[in-house]
């Protein structure tokens, strides 16, 4: 099977797991999507879970053991406590489109 482009990255960040809910066909397709990739690749994750927390949110128990014993094999973690500084300076992140306004020309 060929490799997809996240495959052959030297680096993955994987940003709030854990934020949605997600399926059980999702979780099966991350497991597969970690291991092909935790030797190969440097990954980041963020997220606000405990890793003891993990097991309902993946909703599989030794689906999400075998996950974190790939993840965690060269980890190392980090933890930061105390106010989230989005919530502390909500002005620095307000909603503004990324797309600009385009105007639609009609036939007359």
């Amino acid at each position: 099977m060929p490799l997809t482009e996240s495959e052959k990255a030297q680096l993955i960040i994987i940003d709030e797991i854990g934020y949605t809910p997600i399926s059980r066909g999702q979780a099966n397709r991350f497991f597969t999507f970690i291991s092909d990739t935790y030797e190969s690749s440097s990954m980041i994750f963020t997220t606000n879970k405990e890793i003891v927390d993990w097991a309902e949110m993946m909703g599989d128990p030794v689906l999400t053991t075998a996950m974190l014993d790939r993840i965690l094999h060269h980890a190392r973690c980090y933890s930061f406590r105390g106010e989230s500084y989005r919530l502390k300076h909500p002005d620095l992140y307000k909603q503004e489109s990324s797309f600009p306004e385009k105007s639609v020309k009609r036939k007359s």
